[in-house]
């Protein structure tokens, strides 16, 4: 089973064009992994991947969370950079899988299609094109019928246009709104003067863009930074965007490092929101990860922004009502033993600037 499913995958991730069609669920890590090694070698591969998330509660006793892990699943391939369109069916996972069902998962490439059983250990490998034909077609189908589980926003522009529509639907909601980041969200107190110094000249739509970020800004700083607003960063983000000079809300080919005067003051400005915006910093833990996912969440809609390994950003709007829900839930029951309390914040961040300062003195950066 696994010698034919690693074929199938890299026969058909080779091509110029190739594309890869999946009906399994996204906790048969062997399918998954190479999924993840084939679209991070072939950037023009393209996999559809349609599967089923749980609408039984009783499955939430064999895992904590059934549709997030699914989730936490398909993220590394949301990453890899090749072209991945996930989307989803609700059904109860643990009666659809039982012994009962012949073949309930599928593969299918141009010129073969693999159903097998749910414990991996029967298989029916089709290769004739009436066949091959059929299955697309009914495939095709069921993929149209089903739910997109994100929408995958690729462009500066395109990603602009939904956070302020996000924005402006947050603005209209009565439910509390969390922005989780590693880094300080500082997007929405950058200055139209620091826009025009920074962004590249050779940018399409300079002009265009400097009007969204600023509005956006404007936005940020006049309707949602209020204490319905919850916003957690880190330690470790506070001095990456020191070291660094970019925030992670865009692409780093898009504008040049702010300035290092420019650095102190855009986090002196959003240590200033804590007058009438609700600022938590996380305490450093051991398990950090590198690159945290960026989550915006309300009751109702949100989403995330995380760097794939070639550090291009990509959205992903959650649709999906139970993942949106998980996220909502764990940034509103956050405990107070993970977050620092104010007066530690700030002698934290006022250490990390001192520290800064001190050390570019010495290296003769000022």
């Amino acid at each position: 089973m696994r010698h034919a499913i690693l074929q199938l995958f890299s026969g058909e991730a080779v091509k110029e064009d190739g594309k890869i069609s999946v009906l399994v669920q996204p906790d048969f890590d062997f399918a998954m992994e190479l999924l993840q090694v084939f679209g991070e070698q072939n950037p023009n591969l393209t996999i559809q991947h349609l599967f089923c998330m749980n609408n039984n509660e009783k499955l939430v006793s064999m895992r904590k969370n059934y549709n997030l892990s699914c989730l936490q699943k398909i993220l590394p391939i949301c990453a890899c950079g090749c072209d991945y369109r996930a989307r989803y069916y609700y059904d109860n996972v643990a009666a659809r899988l039982n012994e009962f069902r012949l073949f309930p998962y599928l593969i299918l490439t141009e010129h073969c299609a693999l159903a097998f059983s749910a414990d991996y250990q029967n298989a029916i490998l089709f290769r004739e094109e009436t066949t091959l034909r059929m299955m697309r077609e009914m495939f095709e189908g069921y993929f149209k019928q089903s739910e997109p589980l994100f929408e995958r926003l690729d462009t500066v522009q395109s990603q602009l246009g939904y956070t302020e529509t996000l924005i402006r639907r947050f603005i209209a909601s009565d439910s509390p709104r969390y922005f989780f980041q590693r880094m300080p969200c500082l997007s929405g107190l950058l200055t139209p003067e620091m826009l025009k110094h920074h962004l590249v000249k050779e940018m399409p739509g300079r002009e265009q863009m400097i009007r969204a970020v600023a509005q956006y800004a404007k936005v940020m700083q006049t309707q949602v930074l209020d204490k319905k607003t919850t916003m957690f960063f880190s330690e470790d983000g506070v001095k990456s965007f020191l070291e660094t000079g970019r925030v992670d809300e865009y692409p780093k080919e898009c504008y040049s490092p702010l300035d290092f005067d420019e650095r102190i003051a855009l986090i002196r400005r959003f240590l200033a929101l804590r007058d009438h915006t609700n600022l938590r910093m996380i305490r450093e833990t051991k398990e950090r990860a590198e690159h945290a996912l960026n989550i915006s969440v309300n009751a109702n809609e949100g989403y995330l922004l995380f760097q794939t390994r070639t550090e291009r950003l990509i959205y992903l709007s959650i649709r999906e009502p139970s993942v949106l829900t998980a996220f909502y839930d764990y940034l509103e029951s956050m405990r107070p033993e993970e977050l620092c309390t104010e007066e530690e914040m700030l002698e934290r961040v006022e250490a990390i600037l001192h520290e800064f300062v001190a050390c570019h003195s010495r290296e003769g950066s000022i």
